[in-house]
């Protein structure tokens, strides 16, 4: 007998049977039915570390790093973490850890005013393992990133010895523990006596992002690039008249806008016509924040329509907007070789789960616009390939070192996406080299950029192309990236072949050979010593053969030997009768 299900339909109710199996295949249906792909992401822990020491009031003398942080503050979305910590000769926490909501943002722009220049050193060991203390080694949901600023060098006080040890425990030590606890280090060198080796080794070692500022100036478009490496937002493309699309699921949205010097106020053109600016009341949805450089105005509930920006037109003017209608794009790097390819993959999101339906994606357009920094954009489509509501392309880098920009666009008529991501394209990521010292030692070097190669799988070879005297040789890593070792006395003077491998944190294999000179008068090499061939052992000697062949002889040699007695016995014969006839 089946069971019964009761049901409420517009107040009648009604009784239909259900049996066991019938359940059973409506539960196998439900279980194996596609659902939406639910992004697992957490919210982003951001740690920033701002250089209070002495030599910042040359290298920035109007103190714009307040700005600069302001901007980065006004940025951040409410459901991160962050802190923020000053360091010079001490490490200060001027914003504990916490979660990014208005109270903290409010708590991070009073820290802003109160950067100064007044330390005597820059500790740089000291604050990244403060700051990153309570990281533990397992990986984190939401990412994990450091933005590191500074104009000097590693500078802990006491002798240069100290400075340089604690320099070396960075690019060793801190480097890998920084690493084992999931972290991506960005930095920003202000001043070209920052140490720009050891803040690229950083960098790279994790993945992240340099830049070398010549002016305090420019930290503004610094401090907004990093924040889209570390907590990309949704954004909307802006025309080349600075006019924008709102749609209806836009909750908030936030505009930068950049002013140039002597520039007019902003304002804002609102889809009815009417006018924001910072000069007139502003209603209650609505906050503007002036700096000398930019307006940052938040928005909540906009209307939908068209608006426009009353400015300048600035590449790096954006308009981030809080939606359930999300472009996601799969991570893309930050470092990539030349003449490589750069997959990107696309989707819309919609309250986190992927956008699938075919009827509301074939309005949808998809495009990747790809070109090196302030040159021409290369636009493409994209096509759905691999799970369902997933658009991809492959872009080509191309030769020669620089920066990709790299643009998704998602055009729905009615609303539009933009994802922006710009990648440092390096030439080469090893170099081999070999130095002759005074005493006439030969050191051999190698070194691979950390961030591109993985480090652990480096090997280091060389082998000597006149004979094959000497077998290859690897070399174990010294600091991180560097290998080197001195090579025998005995190759002076000779070619040898040096080969660098590494597998690229891409999976794909790396390999660079030369073949080189080494320096010096050869050394006379004594002759190698003649060996003979080895004689080969006799075989065994094989009895039974020995004997067939030995009975076959016996049959063949004693009836010969009979015949052979026979007839001399008859020969002997007849020469007797002959001699008895003749005496007769």
């Amino acid at each position: 007998m089946g069971s019964g299900v009761a049901i409420d339909v517009l107040g009648s109710k009604w009784s239909l049977p259900v049996s066991p199996a019938l359940i059973v295949w409506l539960a196998l249906i439900w279980l194996l039915a596609p659902r939406p792909v639910v992004a697992q992401q957490g919210p982003v822990d951001l740690r920033v570390l701002v250089d209070v020491s002495g030599s910042m009031r040359k290298n920035d003398p109007h103190n714009l790093r307040a700005p600069a942080l302001r901007l980065l503050v006004g940025l951040l979305p409410d459901d991160a973490r962050a802190g923020i910590w000053t360091f010079g000769e001490h490490v200060q926490e001027a914003v504990p850890v916490a979660a990014t909501g208005a109270a903290w943002k409010e708590r991070a722009r009073r820290a802003a005013q109160r950067i100064r220049s007044d330390e005597l050193y820059t500790d740089i060991e000291q604050v990244l393992g403060v700051a990153t203390a309570d990281w533990s080694a397992t990986e984190s949901t939401g990412g994990r990133y450091v933005i590191l600023l500074t104009d000097g060098m590693v500078d802990v006080g006491g002798s240069e010895e100290t400075s340089a040890a604690s320099r070396e425990r960075i690019r060793t030590e801190v480097l890998a523990a920084l690493e084992e606890k999931g972290a991506t280090v960005h930095t920003i060198a202000l001043s070209a006596n920052a140490d720009a080796e050891l803040l690229e080794a950083l960098a790279r070692g994790t993945g992240g992002w340099s830049e070398q500022v010549d002016a305090a100036e420019q930290l503004n478009r610094v401090f907004l690039r990093l924040f889209e490496k570390t907590a990309p937002p949704d954004t909307v493309p802006l025309d080349e008249g600075n006019r924008f699309t709102v749609d209806d699921t836009v909750s908030d949205m936030t505009l930068l806008v950049f002013r140039p010097p002597g520039a007019m106020a902003s304002q804002i053109v609102r889809p009815d016509g009417s006018l924001l600016s910072s000069r007139n009341p502003l209603p209650d949805n609505v906050r503007w924040e002036v700096e000398q450089a930019y307006d940052l105005v938040t928005i909540n509930d906009p209307p939908a329509g068209r608006w426009r920006i009353d400015a300048a037109t600035d590449p790096d003017n954006r308009v981030m907007v809080v939606t359930n209608l999300r472009l996601a794009v799969d991570p893309l790097p930050n470092h990539v070789l030349q003449e490589r390819s750069v997959p990107v993959v696309a989707r819309l999101l919609r309250d986190d789960g992927t956008v699938t339906d075919p009827a509301f994606l074939g309005l949808v357009s998809f495009q990747v616009a790809a070109g090196r920094e302030r040159g021409e954009q290369v636009s493409s489509g994209m096509y759905p390939e691999g799970d369902p509501g997933n658009y991809t392309l492959s872009v080509d880098v191309g030769p020669g070192e620089g920066t990709l920009v790299i643009t998704v666009v998602a055009d729905g008529r009615t609303f539009a996406r933009q994802h922006r991501h710009e990648i440092r394209v390096h030439e080469e990521p090893g170099a081999i080299t070999m130095t002759a010292g005074a005493d006439g030692a030969v050191t051999l070097a190698a070194t691979l950029a950390d961030g591109l190669m993985d480090l652990a799988t480096a090997r280091l070879a060389y082998r000597a192309l006149d004979g094959d005297r000497l077998d290859s040789v690897t070399v174990p890593a010294g600091t991180p990236g560097e290998w080197s070792t001195v090579l025998p006395r005995a190759l002076a003077g000779r070619m040898i072949e040096v080969r660098l491998e590494a597998r690229q944190v891409d999976g794909d294999d790396y390999q660079l050979a030369i073949e080189g000179l080494v320096p010096g008068e050869p050394v006379p090499l004594p002759p190698l010593p003649r060996e003979e061939p080895p004689v080969a052992p006799a075989p065994p000697l094989d009895w039974s053969m020995i004997w067939v062949w030995l009975g076959v002889a016996n049959l063949i040699l004693w009836p010969l030997v009979g015949l052979g007695w026979w007839l001399w016995r008859r020969a002997r014969a007849r020469r007797a009768a002959a001699v008895a006839e003749a005496l007769a």
